[in-house]
């Protein structure tokens, strides 16, 4: 009984040890439930965004000037209101700010630029990888990127480095890590402030500076193009494409030493710019994360500083609705088409319900186990119990023979081996045959049945 209580001791503590690293592995996914992620504000931040999925943020610098070490998204598959964004953390991408990053053609990697050097962002595995180490290419503050959604390859103004000190398009093919020039020379100087947005209906990027707006199309080279009317911000303006619309918002102009809160929407196919009402005074801001959702402009961050110190707005996250003209505080996703649509519980439900599961799981295996160690452990006293019986006959044998006393034929009845099984001869012999002894006696003396 003492064995078996020690073993059902050591069965439970074998259940705890094995239970309780699964259970702190999954406890994080039940913390981000009940404490939401919040990030820092920043300005300067590397973004890019998938129309319907999410705005992508990394980095930037804090309202003290430091370099903020985030990286998340917000995403814009769900609804949310501009005082509590749908946001998810990330793991943590390459450290700095203002430089190029855009999204593969499947929106299923995230592509940065950060000093010659390429990583990718894995959405499914939530992993930053290092995919080139260049001397020719560059991406520097103020550089930014945009993807061609038919060939998959991103094009970064002014990151290529030729050997004369020049620069030319950088061209980042995803799918292999290549990283090369157009060979189509800018006239231009070299630009480290400037936005870029790739118009699909238009099939060429389009490049805005304090110079005008320009598209290039990789057949055609650069060219001029009409910007919008009435624009003032020379800089750190955003601007976003999706579908048959280009957003132009914020920036700061150097001629008056003041940060916009104007927003500028061309409709493409008739090349037609149109000036939406601008933001209120205190939610005017350079430099933030820009997407185009929806038929919806996201703002994120920025700030509304013309000096050295940042001056945050107002508000983390502005929303314009282009169809409404007018600024408002309630995203709206893209509606889901009947075949598209999954009856069941909301993601957050389905979350739970897992980590649930997945407990419930555990504990189960760990009773399992549990009972298989008891099944060995009474299986093993069961075989210390036989054993014994036969030790004790064994003995009581060798007692019942007469000490080893033998009977009329015992030789033809045990034999020479001493190791068969016991019997009674046809002569009225009786023979013990055991393991360890052989016994030989009258069939009065014997102590087991026939």
């Amino acid at each position: 009984m003492l064995q078996g209580r020690q073993v059902t001791r050591q069965a439970a503590l074998l259940f705890l040890l094995y239970i309780t690293p699964i259970l702190v592995s999954l406890s994080p996914n039940l913390s981000a439930y009940a404490q939401p992620f919040k990030p820092y504000l920043t300005t300067q931040p590397g973004n890019a965004f998938v129309d319907g999925k999410a705005l992508y943020i990394l980095n930037g610098r804090t309202v003290d000037g430091v370099a903020a070490q985030q990286a998340f998204m917000i995403d814009l598959s769900v609804s949310w209101n501009t005082s509590s964004p749908a946001y998810k953390m990330l793991s943590s991408g390459p450290g700095a700010d203002r430089f190029p990053t855009a999204m593969s053609a499947d929106g299923q990697k995230w592509f940065a630029l950060v000093d010659g050097v390429g990583h990718v962002y894995d959405v499914q595995s939530n992993y930053w990888v290092q995919v080139f180490n260049s001397s020719v290419a560059q991406g520097i503050s103020g550089h930014a990127a945009a993807t061609d959604p038919e060939t998959g390859k991103v094009y970064i103004p002014f990151a290529y480095r030729k050997p004369d000190g020049t620069f030319n398009m950088l061209v980042v093919d995803l799918k292999d890590g290549s990283n090369t020039s157009d060979n189509k020379d800018f006239t231009l100087p070299e630009q480290s402030s400037y936005a870029v947005a790739w118009s699909a209906h238009l099939k060429s990027l389009l490049f805005l500076n304090d110079n005008g707006m320009y598209s290039y199309n990789p057949l055609d080279g650069w060219k001029n193009f009409n910007g919008p009317p009435g624009l003032t911000a020379t800089s750190e303006f955003c601007m976003v494409s999706s579908g048959s619309k280009v957003v132009v918002f914020g920036g700061y102009s150097k001629s008056s030493d003041s940060i916009s809160g104007d927003i500028f929407i061309l409709d493409v196919p008739t090349l037609t710019w149109k000036k939406g009402p601008s933001t209120s005074p205190h939610d005017v801001r350079r430099s933030p994360a820009c997407a185009l959702s929806n038929g919806q402009f996201v703002a994120w961050g920025g700030d509304a500083s013309n000096g050295a110190k940042v001056v945050p707005p107002n508000n983390m996250v502005l929303i314009y609705d282009i169809k409404t003209d007018a600024w408002g505080s309630d995203y709206t996703p893209p509606t889901t088409s009947a075949s598209e649509k999954k009856p069941g519980l909301s993601k957050a439900w389905r979350t739970i319900l897992i980590v649930v599961g997945a407990i419930i799981g555990v504990i189960v295996l760990g009773f399992c186990l549990w009972v298989c160690l008891i099944m060995i452990g009474e299986a093993r006293r069961e075989a210390r119990r036989r054993k014994e019986a036969r030790r004790r006959a064994e003995g009581g044998g060798g007692g019942g023979g007469g000490g080893g006393r033998r009977g009329r034929g015992c030789g033809g009845c045990c034999g020479d081996g001493g190791n068969r099984q016991k019997k009674k001869s046809d002569d009225g012999c009786c023979c013990i045959l055991l393991d360890c002894c052989t016994s030989c006696g009258d069939c009065g003396d014997c102590s087991f049945d026939d």
